[in-house]
């Protein structure tokens, strides 16, 4: 497949009359949703309000999925972002913003949001069918020359099938707010080939930073990016601290060495995600512990031998944990199940918000869920009247 160029994507870059502290006019990039270089099979062009705009298709179902831009063709810098975005008065979508990736590939989230409702309270009103276009912040973070830039979306039906919030939006407005050079340090990878090893045995660290021109390794200044060797007499902590001189702030992380008298079989002691189920849009945290590992990794991913961290795919994943060292590798798996929220504030069934639970009570007048007096409500106890006469013929059949 041909790789579009960058004047095929159509991003525009204009000047913006606002002025940063280094005096030279900022940069505005704006990505628009309908010269995107990719997007799921379930966004399509849904024009609305008067603005070209794209949003999560209205099948009647909860629905999510990815757009994405590549590359960016601003300078690398610091930006304020904000979504022109087209609100409704009946549903309220998540959406997030990704920009380039960590040391192993994975997307990086700089923002996690929801569109308001358009109404005076900004809460969802199912009586009311109200649009309104409206620029939506996201945040500031730093993005890069060629970085990838991803949008996440979702269709939401608190209303019922027949009315839905879509993730409608025309474009993503990212205004530059500082120079690389004002951009805070940051550590992107540092890591140990072994992190466990047998006394006399060496290991080695690597490092790369980015936007730091000051970094130490437990305290004796090293090259912003680079490798050492190490033969540890016992179990040591290694901290590596990314500073600079033109941008405020710092960032650091530490690693252990654990040294063992002799070889011990590797294993995997936990790996919980908590909780197991969620909503798409909803997060978990994942954890795991290991024993005697040279190197461990999750679905491919480096990580510490203990540790956790926050997951919210938005669809169900399996997680699997591979700790290698001697007599190994040791391996488990755990599941996390993302639901989609259902219509009319229900779950999928034997989910979070199954019959029983109320999991919406719209502000506008509207209780939805299994415990109101709605019409989801209604249907459940019409089914409950129709298995009961169902078992009671059944057992005067059985007389």
């Amino acid at each position: 497949m041909r790789m579009p160029t960058r004047n095929s994507l159509l991003i525009s870059l204009v000047a913006a009359s606002l002025a940063w502290a280094g005096g030279a006019a900022a940069q505005m990039v704006t990505l628009t949703a309908d010269k995107a270089t990719g997007r799921d099979p379930v966004w399509k062009s849904r024009p609305d309000a008067g603005k070209p705009t794209w949003g999560i298709d209205g099948t009647g179902r909860p629905l999510n999925g990815y757009v994405w831009w590549k590359p960016f063709p601003g300078p690398t810098a610091q930006y304020k972002c904000e979504v022109g975005a087209v609100i409704e008065s009946d549903g309220q979508s998540r959406f997030r913003l990704y920009a380039g990736a960590d040391a192993a590939g994975v997307p990086l989230k700089v923002f996690d949001g929801q569109y308001p409702a358009a109404t005076a309270s900004e809460k969802v009103e199912c009586n009311l069918t109200r649009y309104e276009a409206r620029y939506l912040p996201c945040g500031e973070f730093t993005v890069k020359m060629g970085d990838e830039v991803r949008l996440w979306g979702e269709s939401v039906y608190p209303c019922g099938s027949a009315h839905g919030q879509y993730t409608r939006f025309w474009e993503v407005r990212l205004t530059q707010v500082a120079s690389a050079m004002s951009v805070p340090p940051k550590i992107v990878s540092f890591a140990l080939n072994k992190q466990t090893v047998v006394s006399g045995q060496m290991a080695a660290l690597s490092w790369m930073t980015e936007f730091a021109n000051k970094v130490t390794l437990n305290g004796d200044m090293v090259a912003a990016s680079g490798t050492a060797s190490i033969m540890p007499t016992g179990t040591m902590q290694y901290t590596l601290v990314a500073a600079s001189t033109t941008a405020p702030g710092m960032d650091s992380k530490t690693l252990t060495v654990t040294v063992n008298a002799a070889e011990l079989p590797v294993t995997v002691d936990s790996l919980t995600v908590t909780p197991a189920t969620i909503l798409v849009g909803e997060s978990a945290m994942l954890a795991w512990k290991t024993s005697n590992a040279t190197s461990v990794d999750i679905n491919g991913r480096p990580v510490d031998g203990s540790g956790s961290m926050t997951v919210d795919d938005p669809r169900t994943t399996t997680y699997t944990i591979t700790a290698k060292g001697f007599m190994g590798p040791a391996t488990k798996m755990v599941t996390l199940t993302a639901k989609e929220p259902g219509v009319g504030g229900v779950a999928t069934p034997g989910g979070p918000g199954a019959p029983g639970e109320t999991m919406v009570e719209d502000k506008g007048g509207c209780q939805l869920g299994g415990s109101g007096r709605g019409p989801g409500s209604l249907a459940l106890a019409a089914l409950a009247l129709v298995l009961a006469g169902a078992r009671a013929r059944r057992g005067r059949r059985a007389d």
